[in-house]
């Protein structure tokens, strides 16, 4: 029986889903970035992912998050036996929190639009701005301290971008 200590993961891996190219992201376990990739919606692009995910570490101590529960990719990691997680009630949550705050606040809304401007779709925008609000509750967890707009950085630099007086 292995000892909880020994599953502690020193990396986490995220890929963000796409229909041609997949977003990867690897953190320590501190929250650091430590690499940023993108892999091709192809066979070689898996393997390449898993070569890379295989320098990291042992498989079963490089858990990676996917936004989906099966499909070719899925199945090559497992094949490689490596974790995954698809935490569908937490990312639906967090994607419909994201889809409602940019109606009240401008900085989401300016993620938001930023995200439509470069050709992302509203799915994919609203991902990405449920990325960056997953970045203000962390920080805000870490540092255990209610969220204050006030304190936000980047709703204080729309501010004084945009002269606003609201910030979320």
């Amino acid at each position: 029986m292995q000892v909880v200590a020994d599953l502690c993961a020193e990396v986490f891996v995220g890929v963000d889903w796409a229909s041609d190219d997949h977003a990867v992201c690897v953190v320590d376990d501190a929250g650091r970035n430590q690499a940023t990739f993108s892999i091709t919606h192809s066979r070689e692009g898996f393997d390449r992912l898993v070569a890379r995910l295989a320098a990291l570490g042992e498989p079963n101590r490089v858990p990676v998050a996917l936004e989906r529960p099966d499909g070719r990719l899925v199945d090559r990691l497992l094949e490689a036996d490596f974790r995954w997680a698809c935490n569908t009630r937490f990312r639906r949550a967090i994607t419909t929190f994201a889809d409602n705050s940019r109606h009240e606040s401008p900085w989401a809304a300016a993620i938001y639009q930023a995200a439509i401007d470069r050709g992302c779709d509203h799915p994919h925008a609203v991902r990405i701005l449920a990325r960056a609000w997953i970045r203000v509750i962390y920080r805000c967890w870490i540092d255990r301290t209610p969220y204050d707009p006030a304190r936000h950085g980047g709703a204080r630099r729309l501010e004084l971008t945009h002269g606003r007086r609201e910030v979320a």
